[in-house]
């Protein structure tokens, strides 16, 4: 869900909370719709005033009590200024690095067209496109949700393994002899061609983001970045690599696991380090509708922008077999390194 943008510089630097307030109108919106949420947990400036608004909005509501069946347990409203280092961090997810590179705007990305030329012999390299290469991307694209939350490094198996699948599945074609068997490998062969077309963009596009990860500035740079983070003199000896590519865990996420199990309670005073108040509001439901459920729902709403890294983590929580918890993302905006700090850039008139 991606709510109007609030910038960080509107909170902090101008003092606007006319984003604020449409994101709270927003969430009462949602409630409306969804049902109340019992628990809202917030952390951060921005958040307790988000909060602030929607229990004041509220009261001032006469309308009818809802009686919707709660879709969400738990609202977790995560203010960007609790967490501003891993926007910073370069995002090395598939689909992160994509952002990163290229820049995805509204799920659709514009790459270089050489990679995606139709090889024909003989043509010696001529007539290559010019224009850029227009694709969208969202978990429609069977392959793309398999591979948007992976590591880069994983990608490349997965895309060989699709290969010889789909090369697989071309070669029935000599083994239908019947009419029946012919009429079906007929009636697959849409899927089976959008599957070829969706394996040669996405070969295309890993291509592309090779070139740039193989790079040496773009490895001195994730080595410094990540020294940086991880604690370790940049001037160590390269055993301790290993050490440093075990990676940073953005600490928004953490927020978010600790929030679920075992809870805030267990880290009270690192809450209190971090920037901003920290909080626990409860709106009480009718009887009828406080059921418990074995796995619980939790919308978190970043306040001033989330990026696809941040997003993969939360997927990948939702998906342990112990975690407990679906994780439902909103957001005022989709944000990388680049973008975040265009943001709190100031705009000339």
């Amino acid at each position: 869900m991606l709510w109007p943008s609030v910038a960080v510089s509107e909170c902090y630097l101008e003092s606007d909370q006319t984003s604020l307030y449409h994101a709270a109108k927003g969430l009462m919106t949602l409630q409306a719709l969804y049902g109340t949420i019992p628990q809202i947990f917030g952390k951060g400036e921005c958040a307790r005033q988000v909060a602030n608004m929607m229990i004041r909005m509220k009261r001032e509501f006469t309308g009818s009590q809802n009686s919707i069946f709660p879709v969400f347990d738990n609202l977790l409203l995560l203010d960007r200024n609790v967490d501003l280092l891993s926007p910073l961090a370069t995002q090395l997810t598939y689909e992160g690095l994509i952002d990163e590179i290229y820049g995805i705007q509204n799920s659709y990305v514009k790459l270089p067209p050489e990679k995606f030329a139709p090889k024909k012999q003989g043509d010696g390299g001529k007539d290559l496109p010019t224009e850029a290469k227009k694709l969208q991307l969202n978990s429609a694209e069977e392959l793309y949700a398999e591979i948007r939350d992976k590591n880069f490094n994983a990608v490349g198996s997965v895309l060989s393994k699709k290969a010889k699948v789909i090369s697989a599945a071309f070669e029935e074609r000599h083994n239908a002899k019947t009419v029946g068997e012919i009429k079906q490998f007929v009636s697959q062969l849409p899927h089976m061609q959008a599957a070829r077309g969706s394996l040669a963009n996405h070969t295309s596009i890993a291509e592309l983001i090779k070139d740039v990860t193989t790079s040496e500035d773009f490895f001195d740079k994730l080595t410094v970045e990540q020294d940086f983070m991880s604690g370790i003199d940049t001037d160590k000896n390269p055993t301790d690599i290993s050490y440093v590519y075990s990676g940073y865990a953005p600490l928004s996420v953490r927020l978010a696991q600790l929030l679920s199990r075992p809870g805030w309670r267990s880290i009270e005073e690192v809450l209190r380090i971090l920037p901003g108040p920290h909080f626990e509001e409860r709106q009480p439901l009718p009887t009828g509708l406080q059921k418990k459920r074995e796995n619980r729902v939790t919308l978190i709403f970043f306040l001033g922008g989330v990026t696809f890294a941040e997003i993969a983590a939360l997927r990948f929580l939702s998906q342990l077999e112990d975690g407990g918890t679906e994780y439902v993302i909103a957001t005022t905006k989709l944000i990388n390194g680049a973008s975040w700090i265009e943001s709190l850039m100031e705009k000339p008139f």
